[in-house]
């Protein structure tokens, strides 16, 4: 059975596969909560456009300016403690949710949610970075289509639960990542040193000054931040867009098209995913982007939004590879935990700017204004692309022409 879903990524070294299979368990968990949270808090809990930022903004901010910190910790300690308590994190963090309606706390458990995933993508990265770098490609690939089965398992699951209690979703999600946790614990294969796939480094913090002078990468972080501040829209303005829209349209289908077309489209792209250079993958997904956000300005069509959310699967599948693997690429061996932090805290400066102004735009602007600012977004991913394109000679990236 695994070997007919993972398909030709089945001969991945154990160690690799066990993480994919995490990822699977872990996204269906955590869809099986986030398509219910943006409209639970404005909807059930009343919170305003503010609070509702502030709280999905915690999640962000933490998730992505952590492994700042927790990148060089695992380069120099491995990975097996850091998977186990980011799961944990994440558990509580769930049931907080599940058992809290005061802002304050609310907010709380969005930071531990959010230092959970900053904890786990931190030694996850680490690992599937380590891998050799003609393999690379195919790793992101296949992790980034584990991803979307979770997205595809999860919000049915919610759907379903929530017809009974929004918050015993997410109780119910806030057992299974605990369940992950003992899980990954309790793995032999797991064990710090086996899953790093290289010794541990001493220099985790000598390779933080190399990922902050490192002119390639730069420039890579450069041309990925525009895409980090459209991302958290599929958390807010998707929904929330979709509700004002038609109270007919379901939320959780977003999230189920957001799947079943990731799914779809990495199989049939497989072979073009894998072979053609992550920096062109990244040029032609960031035009894609622009025309298919703006183009949600022109029609108050349901049919429409469903389709352009095929459209941004398609683009999503595309450009977090291509991310993934250009960061991968350029950092020295040893040190992929850490310039997968840094490239995370450029995520959570664009991704919380996206949250406030998708959440403003969305809730108090006007409908066309948003997504022609999104478009215009897009645009910007466009040039600073072929910025990196013009400025970053071949041989930097070693495995990208």
């Amino acid at each position: 059975m695994h070997a007919k879903i993972l398909g030709p990524w089945a001969d991945f070294p154990p160690r690799i596969r066990q993480l994919l299979w995490g990822q699977l368990c872990m996204n269906a968990s955590h869809f099986m909560t986030v398509p219910l949270l943006a409209v639970f808090l404005s909807r059930d809990l009343l919170l305003g456009p503010a609070a509702l930022a502030t709280v999905m903004g915690a999640n962000l901010l933490l998730a992505q300016s952590l492994p700042l910190l927790a990148g060089p910790l695992v380069d120099r300690y491995g990975a097996k403690p850091a998977l186990v308590l980011g799961l944990c994190l994440r558990g509580v963090g769930l049931a907080g949710f599940a058992s809290q309606s005061d802002t304050v706390l609310l907010v709380l458990s969005a930071c531990l949610c959010g230092a959970g995933v900053a904890v786990y993508e931190s030694a996850l990265f680490g690992v599937l970075g380590r891998e050799p770098q003609e393999r690379l490609s195919a790793v992101f690939a296949a992790n980034n289509q584990m991803l979307n089965l979770g997205v595809v398992i999860g919000p049915i699951l919610g759907a379903m639960g929530s017809t009974i209690s929004v918050k015993a979703c997410f109780a119910v999600s806030a057992v299974l990542f605990i369940l992950l946790a003992l899980r990954a614990w309790r793995q032999p294969a797991m064990d710090s040193a086996h899953v790093s796939g290289s010794t541990p480094t001493s220099g985790g913090w000598r390779s933080m000054r190399t990922a902050l002078t490192h002119r390639p990468f730069q420039l890579l972080v450069c041309a990925a931040m525009p895409w980090y501040f459209l991302f958290p829209q599929l958390y807010v303005a998707f929904p929330i867009y979709l509700k004002n829209l038609s109270e007919s349209g379901s939320t959780a289908a977003i999230y189920v098209v957001n799947g079943i077309v990731g799914v779809g489209f990495m199989v049939l792209a497989r072979q073009w995913l894998v072979h053609t250079p992550p920096r062109q993958l990244l040029l032609v997904a960031y035009a894609a982007a622009s025309l298919l956000f703006a183009s949600v300005a022109l029609t108050d069509s349901l049919l429409w939004f469903y389709l352009f959310v095929v459209g941004y699967t398609v683009v999503e599948t595309t450009i977090l590879p291509a991310i993934e693997t250009l960061t991968s690429t350029v950092a020295p061996d040893g040190s992929q935990g850490t310039f997968f932090g840094v490239l995370s805290v450029a995520g959570a400066l664009a991704g919380t700017a996206g949250y406030y102004v998708g959440s403003w735009l969305v809730v108090d602007g006007a409908r066309a204004t948003a997504w022609l600012v999104f478009g215009g977004v897009g645009a910007l991913g466009v040039v600073l692309t072929a910025a990196l394109w013009t400025q970053v000679e071949p041989t930097a990236l070693r495995t990208c022409p």
